[in-house]
């Protein structure tokens, strides 16, 4: 059964930012990035629960071929919420406030 998806805004914009800088760095390479959020994305949506728990409820799916990124999201009833996407070289602190924001 798939789950609906829900992404913040600000998931979105997050994506869109790091694209922009891969980009910069070499043609294509944020393209490369854009393809391979939306792909994790539709794991999750198929499958939820296969990835797992960073703290809380909240679940981390890497992103492939971008190591340091991540798709963060919890599950609440048949809806998956994804708070951000998020390199694990930054404070994981932001990933909580986000989450404590989302009733």
């Amino acid at each position: 059964m798939p789950y609906r998806l829900r992404k913040l805004r600000d998931a979105g914009t997050e994506a869109d930012v790091v694209a922009a800088w891969y980009e910069e760095r070499k043609p294509g390479l944020g393209f490369g990035f854009l393809d391979q959020i939306d792909r994790t994305v539709e794991i999750i949506g198929q499958n939820p629960f296969r990835y797992g728990v960073r703290f809380g409820d909240v679940r981390r799916a890497p992103v492939r071929g971008f190591r340091s990124y991540g798709i963060y999201y919890f599950v609440q009833g048949e809806e998956v919420i994804i708070i951000s996407v998020f390199s694990d070289r930054r404070d994981p602190q932001s990933l909580r406030e986000r989450r404590q924001q989302v009733v």
